[in-house]
């Protein structure tokens, strides 16, 4: 079972978000697909279970995130494609291998100042 997500940028950069509000998130869509909620990642909440399928979504949910903590895969198919940056809870757990500052300095965009 996985506790967290890793992912590299192509700087060298890399992340780490826990797997479980990843798994969680994965899991609403897809019982709610399967029970034909209405889901939408664009408002808050993202769904309301009717009370008459709150029973068989509460019973379908743990199976669910279940299934994607023990599926690297599925994590990273699912967020990549559905989820956005913000949504990760992600901290640098490893800088960028190299820092152009030459080049950086050069093409930087300029402020007003600070």
């Amino acid at each position: 079972m996985f506790s967290k997500v890793q992912f590299k940028f192509e700087d060298g950069a890399i992340f780490e978000a826990p797997a479980e509000p990843i798994a969680r998130t994965r899991a609403e869509y897809f019982v709610c697909s399967d029970l034909n909620i209405d889901y939408d990642f664009d408002t808050k909440p993202r769904f309301v279970v009717p009370d008459e399928k709150r029973e068989e979504f509460n019973n379908l949910i743990s199976d669910e995130i279940n299934m994607a903590l023990n599926d690297i895969g599925e994590l990273y198919d699912f967020m990549s494609g559905n989820m956005n940056w913000n949504e990760f809870n992600a901290i640098m757990v490893k800088s960028a291998d190299t820092i152009y500052y030459e080049d950086g300095w050069y093409n930087k965009s300029t402020t007003d100042g600070v």
